[in-house]
């Protein structure tokens, strides 16, 4: 990292097509998007929410806040980063 930071190219490992933090953004996503598809199965009222108690549908609601607000976050730094 002392490397990178220093704009030295000696000594690093080549990062491939994609550096490190585009692979992290993309599996944060990925999980992000599948947590997202999995609790709103779970809360979509009107065809699932029967086959579920209603805590597990109210606990279904709060994660699909969470991941909403943790996607969106990470798309503004996404943002952010290409363009600082």
């Amino acid at each position: 990292m002392p490397k990178v930071l220093r704009n030295e190219t000696e000594g690093v490992p080549d990062a491939g097509r994609y550096n490190a933090g585009q692979k992290l953004l993309f599996y944060v996503l990925i999980l992000l998007m599948i947590g997202l598809l999995a609790t709103g199965v779970v809360i979509w009222r009107e065809y699932f929410s029967h086959l579920f108690g209603i805590d597990m549908v109210r606990l279904g609601a709060l994660l699909h806040a969470v991941f909403a607000f943790i996607l969106i976050c990470s798309i503004i730094i996404h943002v952010y980063a290409g363009i600082w």
